[in-house]
C-alpha cells in the first residue's frame, strides 16, 4: 500500500486490518471498505475524502477584517423626480356642444291700454356653436311652463312673492313659428315686470338652460 500526502508521500507501508472469524477460518472485511474508513490511497488512484468544514460558533469576528464595502449614491446621477402633490391638474376640454338643444331664444313684451302680452321664442342649436341666433331653426311643439312677476309694491324691484297678486304661472305649446304668447285682458297695471321660462320640454330635444339667450327677461309697463 502507498500512502499519500505529508512526509510519508508515496511510501509503501503495512496495514493491518480485522476481519470476522469464524471457526478455524478468518473472513476479512473488504479491503475497499477498510481502506475508505482510514482514507488510505491504492498506488495514487483517488483521492482521500475532504473534511466538512464547520462553523466554529463561539468564533468573534475579526477586527482586522475589511469590511465589504457598500454602494454610495452617484453625485452626478440625476435625481427620479417625485410626484408634486399640490401640482395644479390639467383641466381637460368641455364636450362639444350638442346641436339638437333646445333653448329660450327670446322673450317680448307687448303693452295695448290695460292689457300685456309677452311672447317666448324657442331655437334649436341646429349649427352646434353652443349660442342661439336669428339663423337657429324655429322649434314648432315645444311646451312651455313660465311665469310673470310683477313690482306690487312699486319699489322697483322684482321680489320673490308667494300670493298671487305679485306672480301667474301660464303654460302653452310652441307653433310652427317657434312662439307661444301669453296675455293679460284687462288687469295688467302699471310697473315692473318679469317674465321667466321655468320649464322646457320636446318630444326629441332637451332644453339646455345655458343656450338660453333672453331667460328672464324684465319690461317696465
Amino acid at each position: 500500500l502507498v500512502v499519500e500526502g505529508g512526509a510519508d508521500d508515496r511510501k509503501p507501508v503495512g496495514l493491518l486490518f480485522a476481519g470476522t472469524s469464524t471457526g478455524k477460518m478468518a473472513i476479512a472485511n473488504r479491503i475497499d471498505l477498510v481502506l475508505e474508513e482510514f482514507g488510505v490511497m491504492i498506488d495514487g488512484e483517488g483521492s482521500a475524502p475532504s473534511p466538512t468544514p464547520t462553523l466554529d460558533p463561539t468564533a468573534t469576528p475579526d477586527p482586522t477584517a475589511t469590511p465589504v464595502p457598500t454602494a454610495t449614491p452617484d453625485p452626478d446621477a440625476t435625481p427620479t423626480p417625485t410626484p408634486d402633490p399640490t401640482a395644479t391638474p390639467t383641466p381637460t376640454s368641455p364636450p362639444p356642444p350638442r346641436s339638437g338643444d333646445i333653448g329660450v331664444y327670446d322673450i317680448s313684451w307687448k303693452s295695448k291700454k290695460r292689457n300685456l302680452d309677452f311672447t317666448i321664442n324657442i331655437r334649436q342649436d341646429s349649427d352646434g356653436d353652443g349660442t342661439l341666433t336669428s339663423t337657429d331653426s324655429l322649434v314648432e311643439a315645444a311646451h312651455v311652463n313660465a311665469r310673470r312677476t310683477h313690482d306690487s309694491n312699486g319699489n322697483g324691484v322684482i321680489e320673490d312673492c308667494s300670493i298671487d297678486t305679485c306672480y301667474s304661472n301660464f303654460g302653452g305649446d310652441t307653433g310652427s313659428n317657434g312662439s307661444v304668447k301669453f296675455s293679460l285682458v284687462g288687469g295688467a297695471p302699471m310697473g315692473l315686470y318679469q317674465a321667466e321660462v321655468t320649464g322646457l320640454t320636446h318630444a326629441t330635444r332637451v332644453w339646455n338652460t345655458a343656450l338660453d339667450a333672453d331667460n328672464p327677461d324684465a319690461f317696465t309697463r
